[in-house]
């Protein structure tokens, strides 16, 4: 928001590319609204705490990726995601 509405869309840009490289295909990414996407993960293992540790290493990924700088015009900026 400080930079401007065209930092803005660099970033949700760049944010989404990262998000869709850190699923597999058959994954599904969605822009929810704003700066709030949503991720899906298919044929995650059939018991409930496999499951759940499978999805929790991939938001360890996705947390990773976004932690990383951007280059918005040139510059390096550094996001606050969170996932919940």
């Amino acid at each position: 928001d400080t930079l401007g509405h065209d930092m803005g869309d660099q970033l949700l840009s760049q944010v989404a590319a990262r998000l869709v490289g850190s699923v597999r295909e058959a994954d599904t990414v969605a822009r929810f609204g704003g700066d709030e996407f949503v991720v899906m993960l298919e044929s995650l293992a059939p018991e409930m705490p496999e499951a759940a540790a499978q999805a929790e290493t991939v938001a360890e990924k996705l947390l990773a990726h976004l932690n990383q700088p951007f280059e918005l015009d040139g510059a390096q900026h550094y996001s606050t995601p969170s996932i919940g």
